[in-house]
């Protein structure tokens, strides 16, 4: 069985969506906090029988209003950060957590897709920039 961590995933589902907030602080500290929230969340998944999590987000948070019509996706509110090396650390740490909890981690949401302009369940994603502004800030 596979979680995907967000509310309502499952009819009765008692586990909740892990709580993490904007990361700050020092290198470590960030590290400490993904790796023990993702340890949490892995053994609540293990203990329903989950063994996958198709987590973390390894895309990009952006500085930009959220799109009314955006009911599912809501990378903006799940994304890690806009920093693409603090996603990286935070994202690579709490994978590690996830195994350390007995949950295979599955990164998903790679960089690009927080730029589409509409929600993907419902629309047709339109990335409007160049490759070479992808590759060098994604």
């Amino acid at each position: 069985m596979a979680a995907r961590g967000c509310p309502g995933c499952r009819p009765g589902c008692r586990i909740a969506r892990p709580r993490w907030r904007r990361p700050a602080g020092p290198s470590d500290e960030r590290r400490a906090a993904a790796r023990a929230l993702a340890q949490a969340h892995g053994r609540d998944l293990q203990s329903i029988g989950v063994t996958v999590n198709l987590a973390p987000v390894l895309d990009l948070r952006r500085g930009r209003p959220p799109d009314p019509l955006d009911f599912q996706s809501l990378i903006a509110q799940r994304a890690i950060s806009g920093d693409p090396e603090m996603v990286a650390e935070v994202a690579a740490t709490y994978a590690r957590g996830l195994a350390d909890g007995g949950v295979r981690p599955t990164a998903r949401h790679l960089p690009g897709l927080g730029r589409a302009q509409s929600d993907t369940h419902h629309f047709r994603a339109v990335i409007g920039e160049s490759r070479e502004v992808l590759e060098a800030t994604d």
